[in-house]
């Protein structure tokens, strides 16, 4: 019952953003074509389009703080791996030499500083292994500026190579990383149970992302998928 009530409280306002976006661009408009005379709505215009684009940012400066706020940091061993579709990958490495194996893949739009927490509770204990995805924080976009999720798994590939050694490794996915995960399973199942001994999957999917949303199976045919043909 919980989920269904979160995915319509996320549809709802996500009509209600649009509603604010649509109302502040027809105001600005209607005042273009002089259908609105006076420069008030003008100024209303103006500023609910600007709460739109940063109501989000306005509204951060107020949230109350923690006393651990997560910030980018870089640091570790650092390894600079070539990845078959030509791109260079980053990977830093974090904890004891002799610790369980952890190789950990971010989500879309991220990095690895995104593991902030994770360096700090896991980091005494285990060897993290974090890299960027192609194109991604610091490493480099591919020659051809193609993405898939079987390039980012041959590039998980190069980088559990790189950095695991002969040791057993357990591989972490968080969104399209775990979507990365299971593509390299897919692709590499020789390696399950022999070199990969364990998957964590985190807030991901094994679908096309946009038939796990209210609305996705409109979205699908209407043709929105092409921004993720990588996910498919």
């Amino acid at each position: 019952m919980f989920m269904p009530v979160t995915f319509l409280l996320m549809w709802v306002t996500g009509l209600l953003s649009l509603a604010v976006l649509g109302t502040g661009s027809y105001v600005l408009w209607a005042w273009y074509q002089a259908e609105i005379q006076s420069e008030v709505w003008l100024i209303i215009g103006i500023l609910i389009l600007l709460w739109s684009a940063t109501g989000g940012w306005i509204s951060g400066l107020f949230r109350r703080r923690g006393p651990d706020e997560p910030h980018a940091e870089r640091g570790g061993h650092v390894l600079r791996i070539p990845a078959p579709d030509g791109s260079e990958l980053q990977l830093e490495e974090y904890g004891p030499e002799n610790g369980t194996a952890l190789l950990m893949t971010h989500g879309w739009d991220l990095d690895a500083t995104a593991w902030y927490y994770e360096k700090k509770n896991l980091g005494h204990r285990f060897r993290l292994s974090l890299w960027d995805l192609p194109g991604l924080g610091l490493s480099s976009q591919p020659p051809d500026g193609q993405y898939s999720l079987e390039r980012f798994a041959q590039g998980l590939k190069a980088v559990l190579d790189a950095s695991s050694g002969d040791r057993h490794v357990i591989l972490a996915g968080h969104s399209i990383g775990g979507m990365t995960l299971l593509t390299f399973c897919r692709l590499f199942p020789e390696l399950l149970g022999t070199k990969v001994i364990g998957l964590v999957l985190i807030n991901t999917t094994y679908t096309m992302p946009l038939n796990t949303v209210v609305a996705g199976v409109s979205c699908v045919r209407s043709g929105a998928q092409s921004w993720c043909r990588c996910c498919i």
